[in-house]
């Protein structure tokens, strides 16, 4: 019986050998991926060796997460999609102890590692023959919370020049739009243009199209709006042309004939309402950090709603256009995001709903806020900047998965921090090199930090409130006729 026991063992063990083979064969040839692998033999040593080399497994980041006691391994690993193009997606592998984690690796364990908070014994150190000068306690990030200021940031600025160079291939297609003559050209062109890049911001060229020549641009873009599909823009020339000529010259034949006479009823409704004024109109202008374009908008809403019912915008190249546009009145115009370094500010009408460039900004208030977010499993850190309206000038949302890269951002600051929720710090044997000062923890902690404490009433409602800090900041619109 036992003889009979291990042939099939032999036989067994025979046929995965031969599958493994088999399998490392289809890998070097890209005919198979990481996912077509069968889940037993996923992480099996060849298996892995084979992905590694021939670049269908990639390792990112890996080391030791002290809050959940466990090695991790972050990979991007091959597959195929739906439509059958290769891909990378991530895979996260976690070990319980080093051995299986060193193992797994093949003694690859110091680049891109991070060991913070790990204290590796003498029989590992031995075992392993590792090198502590190579071992990284610290952290997988470079930058901290300085570099993050009210000041544009180098990469700020490189972003920004980088727009600036992108604007001009918006220009571009500016002017192909421009030089549309008819409804056969316009289409031709619209082949071409949703194969862009920037074929997800159609209303931007169109306004601008319209912009450029009115009354060539009527039939053009009503022809378009009547084959194709339907997302609003027949209301918004209302607020251009005539709208009982946008009226009856709108006919879409894209949709069934109920569903077209659906849309006719509602463009009706829309012009009956904003003829007997139950749609308020309101302006505001901003700096658009897409397009790097100052834009004017008119904006339309049901009185008692905030809910925009159109918007109409228009383009401007520069600041001094915009500012000409609106009679140098900066009132609920928002320029937070643009960089303005000679602008002088007596030359303009300025109120409270004004928010200028960041160099221009005085008395702001400063917020911080850090936190561990048991909803998302991560660490986070926001930083806030307000002026006199509680308005936000500026913010940084930051979000770590390991508490080392978070410990490293703050500079080891974790003062004021809500770690209340945080159950993995008991993980951690040694806090020396760590600024608890007025920091939510658990009483289990505190006590291993020696800090007195008094008991707080532990329920959601209050935990709630502290994800409430900040009130939303929506505009005002003036009234105004268009």
């Amino acid at each position: 019986m036992t003889d009979k026991l291990n042939d099939k063992l032999n036989v067994n063990l025979l046929t995965t050998q031969k599958d493994i083979k088999n399998y490392i064969k289809q890998l070097k040839s890209k005919l198979i991926y990481f996912f077509d692998i069968p889940e037993e033999l996923r992480n099996h040593p060849l298996i892995v060796s084979a992905e590694r080399e021939y670049g269908i497994r990639k390792s990112v980041k890996k080391g030791y997460d002290v809050i959940h006691n466990y090695f991790f391994i972050e990979e991007l690993v091959q597959c195929k999609n739906w439509l059958d193009e290769v891909i990378e997606k991530e895979l996260i592998t976690t070990f319980e102890d080093f051995n299986s984690y060193y193992e797994f690796l093949q003694g690859d364990i110091y680049e891109n590692a991070c060991y913070y908070k790990y204290n590796f014994s003498q029989d590992e150190l031995s075992k392993y023959a590792i090198d502590l000068n190579r071992i990284n306690f610290k952290c997988l990030i470079s930058c901290n919370i300085d570099d993050f200021t009210l000041e544009y940031t180098q990469n700020e600025i490189k972003l920004y020049k980088e727009k600036e160079k992108r604007k001009k291939e918006l220009k571009k297609w500016i002017e192909e739009f421009d030089s549309c003559n008819s409804y056969e050209d316009f289409k031709k062109l619209i082949c071409n243009f949703n194969k862009s890049k920037f074929a997800g911001n159609l209303k931007f060229f169109l306004f601008n199209f319209i912009r450029h020549n009115k009354e060539k641009a009527f039939d053009i873009v009503i022809s378009y709006l009547n084959n194709e599909y339907s997302f609003g823009f027949e209301k918004c020339l209302c607020l251009i042309y005539e709208p009982q000529k946008v009226y009856d010259a709108y006919n879409n034949q894209y949709y069934s004939q109920q569903t077209a006479k659906k849309y006719k009823k509602d463009l009706k409704h829309f012009i009956e309402d904003l003829e007997n004024k139950n749609i308020v109109l309101g302006s505001r202008s901003y700096f658009d950090e897409e397009t790097h374009y100052f834009i004017y908008q008119l904006v339309g809403r049901y009185e008692n709603s905030s809910r925009h019912t159109v918007e109409i915008s228009t383009y401007f190249d520069t600041f001094d256009e915009l500012a000409a546009y609106v009679k140098y009145d900066l009132s609920y115009c928002d320029l937070s995001k643009a960089i303005l370094p000679n602008l002088d500010l007596s030359k303009y009408k300025i109120d409270e709903h004004t928010n200028l460039p960041i160099q221009y900004q005085n008395n702001l208030t400063y917020i911080l806020t850090k936190q561990y977010d048991r909803h998302r499993n991560c660490f986070s850190v926001v930083q806030t900047w307000t002026n006199e309206n509680c308005k936000i000038i500026k913010s940084y949302s930051q979000a770590f998965k390991y508490f080392f890269d978070f410990v490293h951002f703050l500079k080891k600051d974790l003062s004021n921090a809500d770690l209340l929720f945080c159950d993995g710090l008991a993980n951690i044997k040694e806090f020396d090199d760590l600024d608890f000062t007025n920091t939510r923890l658990k009483s289990n902690i505190l006590d291993k930090l020696n800090i007195e404490y008094e008991l707080i009433e532990n329920n959601d409602f209050e935990i709630i409130c502290l994800y409430c800090n900040f009130k939303m900041v929506t505009y005002q619109f003036l009234m105004a006729e268009h």
